[in-house]
């Protein structure tokens, strides 16, 4: 919701500045997420949020690559059909709900899957917030499973198997959102 929000309001709505806060925002993806790791530490560690899941999915609720695919997509979208839903009396919150969502499903199908394979597969971050072995995400589970002078490989890779079938299962459900996605890329008005 976040990445699709703001990728409509950067690409359909006029404010001042409206680019130059767009490259800013882009610009934030050429910072190494290792260079902020320590005031990123302190903030969550402010707001009591370490050694909690939300230390994990905040930060992870807001894209700067999200907002990105987001917005060069709804500037695809015709200006002419924004037009007529303001002439149809709907405000932007409308215009993004019923027109812009509806015809964005293949984008978000796709950012949820990138979304997903990136969160799922993420080590460092749940290594740096949290410190119960309950709370450990799967690939900190993997790690742990091998030992300092023996590791019992048959279970560890049995293990890797499974952490991998739930985003097999999630890009066989998004599968017709990328194919219907593909098949409207090469469509002209």
């Amino acid at each position: 919701m976040t990445s699709a929000s703001a990728g409509f309001v950067f690409a359909k709505l006029n404010f001042p500045g409206r680019d130059k806060i767009f490259l800013l925002y882009l610009g934030t993806m050429m910072i190494p997420f290792h260079v902020t790791v320590i005031t990123n530490y302190l903030q969550m560690s402010r707001y009591g949020l370490v050694n909690t899941l939300w230390s994990l999915m905040l930060p992870a609720s807001v894209s700067a690559f999200g907002t990105f695919l987001m917005r060069q997509f709804f500037i695809t979208v015709p200006s002419e059909l924004i037009d007529a839903a303001k002439i149809d009396g709907c405000n932007p919150l409308m215009i993004f709900f019923r027109i812009a969502l509806p015809l964005a499903k293949s984008t978000i199908a796709t950012l949820c899957i990138f979304c997903f394979m990136n969160v799922w597969n993420d080590y460092f971050t749940p290594l740096i917030y949290l410190n119960n072995d309950r709370k450990y995400t799967l690939p900190l589970g993997l790690a742990r499973m091998k030992g300092m002078y023996s590791t019992d490989w048959p279970v560890l890779m049995a293990a890797s198997v499974i952490a991998v079938l739930p985003v097999l299962i999630a890009f066989l459900f998004a599968q017709d959102a990328f194919v219907k996605g593909v098949m409207m890329s090469g469509l002209k008005d």
